[in-house]
C-alpha cells in the first residue's frame, strides 16, 4: 500500500533520560537490519544458510541546528560511560492509534557535522540498535 505524505515520528532519550522528539530536526530516517548468513555443507546430505550474528541501526541525517546539535553531543559526550544505553521510539507513519510503533535501545555509533560553501550544513548520525531487538506494537 503506497502512502504519500507520511509523517514519521521519533523520538530519542537525551543525555538525562527523557524521551525527546527529534523529528522536526530530520530530513530523513532509515532503519536498516540485517542478518548474517553462513553458508554450510553437510557432507553427503545437504547445503544450508544457517542465520548467525543480526544487527539494527538507525541512520538519521538532518540540517544543522543549535537544538539537534546539543541532543546529540549531549549523547556523544556519555559513550565516555560504556554501559549507556538509550531508549527510541519510532512511528513510521506518525504516531496515530493504531498505526506501528518501534521501541528498543540504542548506542550513538556516529555523529558527523558537516558544511559545503553555499549550502546549508547537515549532520548525520547513526543510532546502532542494541542486540538489535526492536519491539513492534502500535500506538495506543
Amino acid at each position: 500500500m503506497n502512502v504519500h505524505g507520511v509523517k514519521a515520528t521519533l523520538r530519542i532519550d537525551t543525555n538525562a533520560d527523557t524521551l525527546t522528539a527529534i523529528t522536526s530536526y530530520l530530513t530523513e530516517i532509515r532503519i536498516d537490519q540485517e542478518a548474517k548468513t553462513v553458508f554450510r555443507t553437510i557432507p553427503g546430505l545437504q547445503e544450508t544458510y544457517e542465520i548467525g550474528q543480526t544487527t539494527g541501526a538507525f541512520l538519521l541525517e538532518g540540517v544543522l541546528d543549535a537544538a539537534i546539535i546539543t541532543h546529540l553531543q549531549g549523547l556523544w559526550d556519555s559513550n565516555a560511560n560504556r554501559d549507556a544505553l538509550w531508549d527510541f521510539e519510532y512511528g513510521p507513519q506518525g504516531n496515530t492509534t493504531g498505526l506501528p510503533k518501534l521501541t528498543g535501545k540504542f548506542r550513538l555509533a556516529t555523529f558527523h557535522i558537516g558544511t559545503t560553501i553555499d549550502d546549508a550544513g547537515r549532520w548525520q548520525a547513526t543510532l546502532q540498535i542494541t542486540d538489535a531487538v526492536v519491539t513492534v506494537a502500535t500506538f495506543a
